[in-house]
């Protein structure tokens, strides 16, 4: 077992023994703080940082020029899964001997170590608390840690004050970065540049899935109705086309995504539901999913408690079980832990669904155990091709289904998924 989880599932059901029963309410919210931290803050803190650091260096190997990469990463530049391109069409227009005699009150590493306090600062009293007990914090505290939406991709220094001229509703943030930038432009950019560029593979992937919603051109610019109930996969789709190498034509860009997203990502999603699936709506011969939809129904107040032992897999299920383990290379078995090895080696032999039957025939409980092993690996590998909000998009939609063991598959998969992610990004340095 992990450190991270021996911190987070240990120290709490340890405390939980000690507490008396009018302190319940305060540890059960104390344990959802606990995992919020450690299955979400910690591991896309890390994500986040790595992200903003790559894109740091990949500016700076661009153009050489250590005041206008500091300037891309003040202003937010690097945090943006565009910022690079970005970067390389406004450093065009830099009048540069005006940004060597600028000066900035932060560094790189001064803006990061804010960060990272911030956050500590944010939940260092939560973990103190799960490590001796619940009774200086009170329960509004730790439900706002468990509410927080913390994003370590953005610097946490206090909001000043409105400038003279400022509407009260636009932040000081997004104020300061226009400015910033304007200051050391000889020239704007035209709008044939990049900006246009990514909405017009937008326009083409909205043209492609008319579910998502519809395109009209205004006066400035593209303007995108984004359909509500399919704002969280229209992100995904948006991750899966930023991740194709560039060059590319944006209509074979919309149509590779979109192959992507309904060949790769909407396949899985349908094979681990159980029960109705009507938040899934087909259009033509795609499907797209109503997350907010699927969330209620798997994990609201009306969601079912499916439960391995007593609920057979169907053919669907069989075959994207099957399918994903044996679609890890053999180098990569290892990092999903000893127990998965044998169920590999039992897996890679099966090559018709005759044999998928037969061995769930033969061998139910071992094929059912599999099915966390598959959604795991799934959801890792989205995480990897595509991105983080793709691999959520997943996750998000599983089915609240207890294990042949009794255990809640869902939060023992996000827990897997969040530590591979996080080793993943630590490995890369």
């Amino acid at each position: 077992m992990s450190i991270l989880r021996n911190i987070a599932i240990g120290a709490v059901g340890e405390g939980l023994n000690k507490m008396e029963q009018k302190d319940r309410l305060y540890a059960e919210i104390a344990v959802n703080a606990g995992k919020n931290y450690f299955q979400n803050v910690l591991p896309q803190s890390i994500e986040a940082e790595n992200f903003r650091k790559s894109s740091y260096d990949k500016i700076f190997s661009l153009t050489g020029d250590r005041n206008f990469t500091e300037l891309m990463d003040r202003d937010g530049f690097t945090t943006q899964t565009n910022g690079v391109d970005l970067a390389r069409e406004l450093y065009k227009n830099i009048d540069k001997e005006k940004l060597k005699a600028a000066t900035f009150e932060t560094s790189y590493e001064d803006r990061y170590n804010q960060r990272i306090k911030s956050r500590d600062e944010m939940y260092q009293p939560m973990l103190k608390e799960l490590g001796f007990g619940i009774g200086a914090m009170g329960p509004n505290t730790m439900k706002s840690l468990v509410e927080e939406d913390f994003v370590t991709g953005k610097d946490t220094t206090a909001p000043k004050q409105p400038m003279e001229g400022m509407a009260q509703d636009e932040t000081p943030a997004m104020q300061a970065s226009a400015a910033g930038i304007s200051e050391f432009l000889t020239q704007q950019p035209e709008d044939t540049q990049v900006e246009t560029k990514f909405k017009q593979i937008n326009k083409a992937i909205f043209d492609t899935n008319a579910a998502y919603g519809s395109v009209e051109r205004g006066i400035e610019g593209f303007i995108f109705n984004q359909a509500a109930d399919y704002q969280d996969m229209i992100n995904a789709h948006l991750e899966i086309a930023n991740k194709l190498k560039p060059g590319r034509d944006q209509n074979e860009i919309a149509l590779e995504s979109t192959r992507a997203m309904q060949v790769d990502v909407m396949p899985a999603i349908e094979a681990v539901q159980f029960g109705d699936t009507g938040f899934i709506k087909q259009t033509g011969n795609r499907k797209y999913i109503n997350l907010n939809e699927a969330i209620d129904q798997n994990r609201g107040d009306r969601a079912i408690d499916y439960d391995l032992n007593r609920i057979d897999l169907n053919a669907k299920q069989l075959s994207f079980i099957a399918n994903t383990i044996k679609s890890v290379k053999e180098q990569d078995v290892n990092r999903y832990g000893g127990k998965f090895k044998n169920l590999y080696d039992q897996f890679k032999t099966l090559n018709k669904f005759e044999d998928l039957n037969n061995f769930y025939a033969s061998d139910t409980e071992t094929y059912k155990n599999a099915y966390a092993f598959a959604a795991i690996i799934k959801a890792d590998q989205l995480d990897k091709n595509y991105g983080y909000q793709t691999s959520q998009l997943f996750l998000a939609s599983l089915p609240q289904v207890k294990s042949l063991q009794g255990g809640d598959l869902v939060n023992g998969i996000t827990f897997a998924v969040n530590k591979l992610r996080a080793d993943r990004l630590n490995n890369r340095g």
